[in-house]
């Protein structure tokens, strides 16, 4: 593809994340949770999940990952596992994550390892890659360079942020990785937001919030234990000196 044509899908696509955020992406948040949240408490009863709804999870709990779901937040599915997904794979065979892990916890630095390589990659074949909106090996190096110190806050301040935290027009925990409650109450992540959950699972975090993906219809009575932020003392880390 030419480097103007590149450039042109770039600023097409930031001009439409500009104005989804500012305007279009809000007011769609309120109607699609008006009309799922009333569905869902009329067919479900008053624990039933909202849209985008914030839970909190023990990252140490999941071991899986389900793709291909992404946009299920707060639906009651009646079969599992849900249509469309895709076969649930381990939680740290996935590229992001086993990164993560690699280089918070083991030392390695970003550039050896697969999900940096991965970034090069997607630039050499594409000229740029669109999941991270990186043009250069450059960007790549800030994007990383930029996780460092969202493990760092998250490391000297011994929890994660909440996305009102983050962005107070942020709707309920909408932007931040996906949880799905699949039966007898076992949590799987959902297809983005790895980097973040990586952080608190490093760290060893036991209670941080997430975004509620779908539920599996006989798991909606767990969702109680999932609605409560607080963790025993004796779960919680140390602060680093």
């Amino acid at each position: 593809m030419p480097g103007w044509a590149i450039l042109m899908n770039f600023l097409r696509r930031q001009a439409y994340s500009i104005a989804a955020r500012a305007w279009v992406r809000p007011w769609l948040n309120w109607v699609f949770a008006l009309s799922l949240d009333t569905r869902n408490k009329l067919l479900y009863g008053p624990s039933a999940p909202l849209y985008a709804e914030r839970i909190w999870i023990n990252p140490k709990q999941i071991e899986q990952v389900i793709t291909g779901i992404d946009s299920y937040s707060g639906r009651v599915v009646s079969a599992w596992p849900p249509k469309n997904a895709r076969k649930a794979k381990a939680l740290r065979s996935t590229t992001q994550v086993a990164s993560c892990v690699s280089h918070w916890l083991h030392g390695v630095p970003w550039k050896e390892t697969a999900g940096y390589q991965r970034q090069l990659k997607l630039l050499e074949n594409n000229g740029i890659c669109w999941d991270a909106d990186c043009f250069s090996e450059h960007d790549v190096a800030d994007k990383y360079r930029a996780l460092d110190e969202i493990y760092g806050e998250a490391r000297r301040m011994v929890r994660l942020k909440t996305r009102e935290e983050l962005d107070v027009a942020a709707f309920r925990e909408h932007g931040t990785f996906l949880v799905h409650g699949g039966p007898r109450g076992k949590c799987y992540l959902g297809g983005h937001g790895y980097h973040r959950f990586s952080i608190a699972l490093v760290l060893g975090l036991p209670l941080v919030p997430a975004q509620l993906g779908c539920v599996y219809k006989k798991a909606i009575p767990y969702l109680k234990h999932l609605r409560h932020n607080s963790a025993p003392q004796s779960e919680l880390p140390q602060s680093p000196p």
